[in-house]
């Protein structure tokens, strides 16, 4: 009797808990959405603090370049709306921007970086550079010590 009893009770618990997982994650899939649909609303393209994708660009790629010198995260090609950028041959930015689908006044820039890292924190901090700005990751292959990612910067 007492085991029955018990056996319910944990089986109980167990829902619970299991219940109490599922609404978290869902909480987190929701404020994941949120932010995401934040990043590349519309609206962004008519307020005045938002800089132009091309601006954008610039002060992300410096802010990753800032934290890989601190994060042992070494990046080793990068490329931007498909064409490779190195110290003799410097892209054109503006011409880099292209219309966002389905969004009047918002421009995209797509940038491809491939790199490797020595920790897993070290790679982890550099990511979340990523995380207070206009970004979204399209891709990300990581393989020991090496990495390959995608994401387009949002601006007017």
């Amino acid at each position: 009797m007492v085991g029955t009893v018990l056996l319910v009770l944990a089986a109980v618990l167990y829902h619970m808990g299991s219940s109490a997982t599922d609404a978290a994650q869902q909480r987190a899939a929701q404020a994941d959405t949120v932010r995401l649909k934040s990043t590349i609303n519309p609206r962004l393209a008519t307020e005045r603090k938002v800089q132009t994708a091309s601006l954008q660009t610039a002060l992300v790629l410096s802010a990753l370049k800032k934290t890989a010198a601190i994060t042992r995260v070494s990046e080793t090609q990068i490329s931007i709306s498909g064409m490779f950028q190195n110290a003799s041959n410097q892209q054109d930015l503006e011409a880099a921007a292209k219309s966002a689908p389905g969004m009047p006044g918002l421009k995209v820039v797509s940038v491809r970086i491939s790199g490797s890292w020595q920790t897993l924190p070290g790679l982890r901090a550099w990511l979340a550079t990523l995380d207070t700005r206009p970004v979204r990751i399209t891709s990300l292959d990581v393989s020991q010590g090496s990495f390959i990612m995608g994401f387009n910067i949002y601006g007017r």
